[in-house]
């Protein structure tokens, strides 16, 4: 990057010039920024405003800006300094910019569920043909989407992105920034419900990424669920090219034949090209999401052969579906990434699929939160499903307790189940420590929860022999 890409793209004023060769985008001062551009972004809780000294004696070779105070003057000898209005505003038009000016193929992805496996499995599936980029963990909002852009270099072949929304509008504001060329909606389901008030609503504004695609863009549909087919019948003609998965009609198809503690037995179909592959994944609902960005991996023209030689790779990233072993010989199935009604429905079902005889599951399950005046009966329904699924003992944390416990004893009510549950109001360091008394190497654990129930900090007291937490 150089000064006139940064001063075009930000359309910021010279305060100070010091530099004009740039090596990339940081914002985080406790790291080495040499060669640097610095942004200082105003946040909830931190103001980079407060780090522009420590942001220069890091190495900054630049610091964009939208406050001024006198006592900075003499960075401005010791840095290019750049003025704007909005410095979240600069990195966004700075992003676009540099993505238009990069000009390649960008494919998006967004859905209530499991946009970031899609993401993932996408890149990876890319990566047997291309060079490629991706955001990383959930970067997929209107700070991470273009701090990812800006990491975009003449090597890269493509990029592919997600998109992540909890309110309507969202994702077009996004779309503008990265002017998709290929675009998919994985699904819709009830995760952000609390700001949309129905799933209609959610679904409208997923659609959003349809409408912002950039002009000839390829559009993916899924053809596997009501609201996205109905979503393909609408705008099938506003695309030149549509490629579609989910069904049996459909370019992309994948039939699960058994799930076990391998993996995934799967018949895939590719437009004409079949093979048989076992898919080392846990989770029927990985079907759906791999379908997504073996479609998505077909709209950039990677090949079929490429394609199921990278499905073989695919892998969950961290607190998805993700399995742990501890020191006691138990294991743990680690689902706490994230939560809504619909993700923990498909996890409790699949539980069904790997309990084994002899075997004893505890559950440990945190609140799901953006319910809004859904929260309240979701809970109660979900207290219904876990009574009646195979975990034998529960611990619930969250402020939905009661809810919850309502829920779960309807639940044994009705099947005449014996189970022991024990609700937490806010996490305790106990619950760990109880839990670690009750294992031995027939026993599954299973953590679920929204992401700031933070369910880590229980699997951490329970000696885990592979698992690291998230940086």
């Amino acid at each position: 990057m150089n000064l006139q890409d940064l001063l075009s793209g930000t359309m910021g004023t010279l305060k100070g010039q010091k530099h004009t060769e740039f090596s990339g985008i940081g914002t985080d001062t406790r790291k080495s920024l040499q060669g640097q551009i610095f942004f200082a972004l105003k946040g909830d809780t931190h103001d980079g405003h407060d780090y522009l000294q420590k942001a220069v004696e890091q190495g900054a070779a630049a610091v964009v800006s939208h406050q001024w105070k006198e006592e900075w003057a003499p960075l401005t000898q010791k840095t290019t300094w750049i003025q704007v209005s909005d410095t979240l505003l600069a990195l966004q038009t700075f992003a676009h910019a540099w993505r238009k000016k990069w000009g390649k193929t960008v494919l998006s992805v967004t859905g209530s569920n499991g946009k970031t496996s899609v993401k993932d499995f996408t890149a990876t599936i890319l990566a047997e043909q291309f060079t490629v980029l991706k955001n990383e963990g959930s970067f997929n909002n209107h700070w991470g989407l273009p701090l990812t852009l800006l990491q975009l270099n003449p090597q890269h072949d493509l990029a592919v992105v997600e998109m992540g929304m909890n309110h309507a509008g969202e994702i077009t504001e996004l779309c503008k920034i990265a002017e998709p060329n290929v675009v998919a909606v994985n699904n819709v389901g009830r995760a952000h419900i609390e700001n949309f008030g129905s799933v209609e609503g959610i679904a409208k504004a997923k659609e959003e990424i349809y409408h912002g695609a950039s002009l000839g863009a390829t559009g993916v549909f899924y053809l596997g669920d009501p609201r996205t087919r109905d979503m393909y019948e609408r705008l099938k003609d506003n695309f030149l090219r549509i490629i579609t998965f989910g069904s049996p009609d459909a370019d992309v198809f994948f039939e699960l034949l058994s799930q076990d503690a391998g993996g995934l037995t799967t018949r895939c179909r590719v437009q004409k090209e079949e093979c048989m592959l076992l898919l080392p994944l846990f989770g029927t609902q990985n079907i759906a999401n791999l379908m997504a960005a073996s479609a998505l991996a077909l709209a950039a023209h990677t090949k079929p052969e490429k394609i199921f030689s990278g499905l073989v790779k695919c892998r969950t990233g961290w607190g998805r579906n993700q399995w742990v072993h501890l020191a006691s010989g138990a294991q743990v199935l680690f689902d706490a990434y994230n939560a809504n009604p619909d993700s923990f429905a498909v996890l409790l079902q699949n539980l069904v699929g790997v309990e084994k005889p002899g075997q004893k599951m505890i559950g440990v399950f945190s609140e799901m939160r953006e319910l809004g005046s859904q929260a309240a009966p979701e809970h109660f329904a979900l207290g219904q499903k876990v009574a009646q699924s195979p975990v034998e003992t529960c611990f619930f944390i969250g402020d939905s307790a009661a809810q919850f416990k309502a829920g779960f004893e309807a639940g044994l009510a009705s099947s005449k189940k014996s189970k022991k549950l024990e609700i937490l109001n806010t996490y305790e360091d106990s619950l760990a420590l109880k839990i670690k008394s009750m294992l031995d190497s027939k026993t599954l654990v299973v953590i679920k929860g929204s992401r700031g129930g933070a369910l880590e900090r229980v699997l951490t007291k329970l000696d885990p022999v592979d698992f690291t937490t998230k940086q």
